[in-house]
């Protein structure tokens, strides 16, 4: 998972109600409270994991919004607070992603099966499938390769709700493709980093019909975070 965003939290400033995310790495990442309850509106609004079978992805429109700590605290809290069983999908190969078990492209390009490579979190119902690494000029090719579906569908056939991390959509063609690979999209966006006739755009090529929501990330202001909510979804 991708954790390039200043939205990433840390176990040291854990507070009563934060979800801590332990992985297989030994790499343990803060769902704060406030975001978590931000996140759990948000279901509520949008009616996440309602369904019999949820399929969603979280995208952004440049790097640094926050996508990946969205992705996250959507999943986690689904997880904690629901007895659906969640796995969280990492689509982003720049970051060359490998979990202890394979990774995504293992089940794309090989012939692994989903249980062979998501990897179980210390949140119960909670599990993790590593994006791998896929050289650059591949990454459009098994983005809009039957291959790749197929591997999706499997992941949504074999948990209640599957949440894609999507790669920012502006930085690289394909990340539209792997957006709307899931069924409904949430778009974060960083107040202040991108003009709204880009997100206009954004949520244009995405299809309005497919947006479902929209994170307001206001984690870059200087105000501590644990006196304010980080995000407003809507």
């Amino acid at each position: 998972m991708s954790n390039n965003s200043s939205s990433t939290f840390r176990k040291e400033n854990a507070h009563d109600g934060d979800i801590l995310v332990g992985f297989g790495s030994g790499q343990s990442i803060l769902v704060p409270f406030e975001v978590a309850e931000q996140m759990r509106l948000l279901q509520k609004r949008r009616r996440i994991a309602d369904q019999e079978s949820t399929l969603i992805s979280v995208c952004g429109t440049v790097v640094g919004e926050g996508v990946s700590s969205v992705a996250l605290g959507l999943a986690a809290t689904i997880a904690r607070d629901t007895t659906h069983t969640v796995c969280l999908v990492d689509l982003d190969w720049s970051q060359g992603s490998v979990g202890e078990n394979g990774s995504l492209l293992d089940i794309v390009e090989g012939d692994a099966e989903v249980g062979d490579v998501a990897d179980q979190t210390d949140l119960p119902r909670l599990s993790l499938v590593h994006a791998g690494a896929a050289p650059l000029a591949d990454r459009a090719r098994i983005a809009n390769s039957e291959d790749m579906e197929i591997a999706i569908q499997q992941i949504a056939h074999d948990f209640d709700v599957v949440v894609l991390d999507v790669p920012a959509l502006s930085s690289t063609a394909h990340a539209l493709t792997l957006a709307t690979l899931a069924r409904e999209s949430i778009l974060v966006v960083r107040q202040g980093t991108v003009p709204i006739e880009q997100v206009q755009t954004v949520i244009s090529d995405l299809g309005e019909e497919q947006v479902i929501g929209v994170v307001l990330n206001e984690i870059s202001q200087r105000t501590p975070t644990w006196l304010v909510n980080p995000m407003v979804a809507s």
